[in-house]
């Protein structure tokens, strides 16, 4: 096989990897959106929107980590199921503790801040799922660890023959890694580029 053949291979089956991958960064984005709106009380629009993200990812790894130590079978429909449980409790509990005094509004325009927002992710996204900005490969010895999060997701549960082999793998990595792996596409690197992103402009304000 020539290097044509093989980059023309390499492209057919990564075909929609890049747009995925934008999709779920957007799916994560408004998860945070939603929890922090229906929580918030004194938190201004800058500091929602820019910690949207990175709460988003933590809501996926807690619904994940639920699922798993609970022994409910874990995949896409029970995640998003279980992350609307959290966001419904949370949201709920915040509602309450308005009950009795004005809810302050803190978002002028939402709607146009949220979009405005979303097209900024999206254009923000599709420079890390390009390949513009540099990308470091793990070596063989981070071979199971690179694909325990997708074990997680075929096998569906916790596997003590797993376990015994990767209880040095924290939790929540290993979930954001399912990521991919349950939304249909194969690495995570656009997600991590985002994120660092992410923490780069929460050290800017």
């Amino acid at each position: 096989m020539t290097k044509e053949q093989m980059t023309q291979l390499l492209s057919d089956l990564t075909s929609g990897y890049g747009i995925r991958q934008i999709l779920a960064i957007l799916l994560i984005f408004l998860i945070g959106v939603f929890f922090l709106y229906g929580i918030r009380e004194k938190i201004k629009t800058q500091w929602l929107l820019a910690l949207a993200y990175p709460v988003g990812l933590a809501l996926w790894c807690v619904a994940g980590f639920l699922l798993l130590t609970l022994g409910i079978r874990f995949c896409l429909f029970s995640e998003l199921a279980m992350i609307a449980l959290i966001l419904a409790v949370s949201v709920g509990t915040a509602g309450f503790r308005y009950r009795f005094r004005e809810r302050p509004v803190l978002i002028k325009r939402p709607v146009i801040t949220l979009l405005v927002a979303l097209v900024l992710l999206t254009l923000v996204a599709a420079v890390a799922v390009s390949g513009i900005l540099s990308i470091s490969t793990s070596n063989d010895t981070m071979y199971y660890y690179m694909y325990y999060p997708e074990v997680l997701v075929k096998e569906g549960a916790y596997q003590s023959a797993h376990d015994v082999f990767l209880s040095d793998v924290g939790p929540m990595a290993s979930l954001i890694g399912t990521i991919p792996a349950m939304l249909g596409f194969d690495q995570f690197y656009g997600i991590q580029q985002v994120f660092n992103l992410n923490f780069i402009l929460l050290f800017a304000m």
